[in-house]
């Protein structure tokens, strides 16, 4: 059931009014940035995992996502596919000016591997995929978030404020 969740909130374009991190599975985290001293990293602090079902307090969420202000809007600025690992992420903003989101789905069939949702990150505007297994996506507050894929807990987050690598919105 809640990946089934997971899945719709991802093709409605709504996630939580909250930041967090929403695997495909259901499972979601929520996240505060652990802001660090200028010229050190920041990281992201998980909290307790829920099931997506019991956040948003309901089994179904067909009737939220038509209703205005029940979940953050998600607007995808652009796409990146990742052949080789059978990914495309999507990058955006949401319904708030600072609203950012990173999301990696398969590139076979759309299914959500996950979702990182944050009210302080702006909106991410260029994204590459490493070699080495890593999605960095770059904000509108030159911030480049390096979420390695296969574990986005372990994020990154570096103020750059001259980072233009990746693909640019134009």
């Amino acid at each position: 059931m809640d990946a089934k969740i997971a899945q719709q909130l991802w093709e409605g374009k709504r996630f939580p009014a909250q930041d967090g991190l929403l695997f495909g599975t259901g499972v979601f985290y929520p996240i505060t940035i652990t802001r660090k001293p200028k010229g050190k990293d920041s990281v992201l602090a998980l909290g307790t995992p829920s099931r997506i079902s019991e956040v948003l307090g309901v089994a179904d969420v067909s009737a939220m996502i038509s209703r205005p202000g029940a979940l953050a809007c998600l607007v995808p600025n652009l796409n990146v596919d990742a052949e080789e690992s059978h990914i495309t992420v999507v990058i955006g903003e949401g319904s708030m000016g600072g609203d950012g989101f990173v999301a990696v789905v398969s590139s076979k069939n759309s299914r959500l591997q996950w979702l990182l949702f944050s009210g302080e990150s702006n909106p991410f505007e260029r994204v590459e995929v490493t070699r080495d297994g890593r999605v960095v996506a770059t904000s509108t507050l030159e911030e480049s978030w390096s979420i390695p894929i296969a574990s986005p807990e372990d994020t990154v987050i570096r103020r750059t404020g001259e980072s233009k690598a990746g693909t640019k919105l134009s």
